[in-house]
């Protein structure tokens, strides 16, 4: 009986971020509100990015924000090695409770002068959750990190296209109607998404092969 209660709790956790979802021109308002920082790149504090190691970045009103060429953001600024051939990662959650909004990612690369090199987003595609692996539903794609990249910048910009629908797969859980074990279906459904100025986001620095 334990096993199928468990079993129905997984199924409903189809999303569940960090950020909370809220009214895009709400966090339109509060991104404009706050004051902007960090115009010289070298005065930013970045921190190293450790290669195979997720680290979680949270990009809401707590985050610094500043002015980039396509537009104000949130930002998380960071350091690698230039050793290699590296990719990055991301996984980007959905906020709230719900598959709908999400914060696609952008990367602005540096150089070791901090000069730039590239800006970049990737192509990101729908994952459910995994009742053995990740639970909560995401967003996921990567990027190859150009040469000569020692530093990057990891933000969002206000996106003029709306992004493709995505589509659940059908699934079957099980409940207790009593000492009845019922077993339900769900056909999946098609769900319109919503870009975010706010998200929560893992990223993995990784190896590609030449």
């Amino acid at each position: 009986m334990r096993k199928l209660l468990i079993a129905v709790m997984v199924a409903v956790l189809a999303a569940c971020g960090a950020v909370p979802e809220r009214p895009i021109r709400d966090q339109e308002a509060e991104l404009n509100a706050k004051d902007l920082c960090c115009e010289d790149l070298k005065a930013i504090s970045y921190e190293p990015l450790v290669p195979k190691t997720p680290t979680q970045v949270v990009l809401d009103s707590s985050a610094l924000a500043r002015q980039f060429p396509i537009g104000r953001s949130y930002f998380k600024a960071f350091s690698i090695s230039s050793e290699g051939i590296q990719g990055i990662w991301f996984r980007s959650y959905f906020n709230g409770l719900f598959i709908k909004q999400f914060l696609q990612p952008m990367v602005l690369f540096l150089d070791a002068d901090h000069k730039p090199v590239g800006v970049n987003a990737p192509y990101t595609q729908f994952t459910e959750g995994n009742l053995f692996g990740d639970q909560n539903a995401r967003m996921e794609g990567g990027l190859r990190v150009p040469p000569n990249t020692k530093y990057l910048l990891v933000f969002t910009a206000k996106f003029t296209d709306a992004p493709d629908p995505v589509r659940t797969a059908p699934s079957t859980g099980a409940l207790l109607m009593g000492n009845t074990p019922v077993v339900t279906t769900n056909p999946g459904k098609t769900i319109a998404l919503e870009r975010s100025m706010t998200g929560e986001l893992i990223l993995e620095l990784v190896s590609i092969p030449k």
